[in-house]
């Protein structure tokens, strides 16, 4: 005899909060995707199978949406650094930046420089002054953090510039934050880091 599996139905606020992270993923992927600008409440709302209004019930309008995706994003990625933070000083340079750019291709796999232009270009000063330390805080503060722990053991260059050191690692990566397709011709993702990372860690000279 067939067993029918009857689904516990969700309460209102469980199928309210659902349908809230719906949206913050399917608004996570369009504007990761294409950028703050290029993507509207409409195409997010359809893309959820909602009515624009039924969208409004959740996020009153666009750069609510994109806060509350860049805080989820945020969120992830503090996570995965804080199961790092332990080992900073127990495993070479090479292996703990490596660890820690891969979450972030991973955790945040578009342009980092994109979203920052989103902030400085489309949201208003508030908004902007959010982001921006979320940005400080997730992204650049972990990197500041390493290198001074890195310095005070010396492990790198006396009188380097922590904080243009950081911002330099970043910005290195932004090639590697594209969801573009790869030619069969390129290096792949693994060989590109490694580059990277060698560039970071002993420049050009010998």
């Amino acid at each position: 005899m067939k067993q029918i599996r009857m689904e516990k139905k969700l309460t209102r606020a469980e199928e309210y909060k659902r349908t809230q992270q719906k949206i913050i993923q399917t608004a996570n992927r369009l504007f990761m995707k294409k950028g703050y600008n290029a993507v509207s409440t409409r195409k997010i709302a359809k893309e959820c199978g909602l009515t624009q209004p039924a969208l409004y019930h959740h996020f009153h309008d666009k750069e609510s949406i994109y806060l509350a995706v860049i805080h989820q994003i945020t969120a992830d990625i503090k996570q995965e650094f804080s199961r790092l933070n332990d080992h900073n000083l127990r495993e070479s340079p090479r292996v703990i930046l490596t660890k820690m750019l891969l979450i972030l291709i991973e955790k945040h796999p578009t342009n980092v420089m994109m979203m920052i232009e989103d902030i400085f270009t489309e949201f208003d000063q508030k908004n902007q002054y959010i982001l921006y330390e979320l940005w400080q805080q997730t992204y650049l503060m972990p990197f500041k953090e390493l290198f001074a722990e890195w310095a005070k053991h010396g492990l790198i260059r006396e009188q380097l510039d922590i904080d243009a050191a950081a911002r330099f690692c970043l910005s290195s990566i932004v090639p590697l934050t594209s969801k573009h397709s790869v030619s069969a011709q390129e290096p792949s993702l693994s060989n590109k880091l490694n580059t990277t990372i060698d560039f970071l860690l002993h420049g050009l000279l010998k």
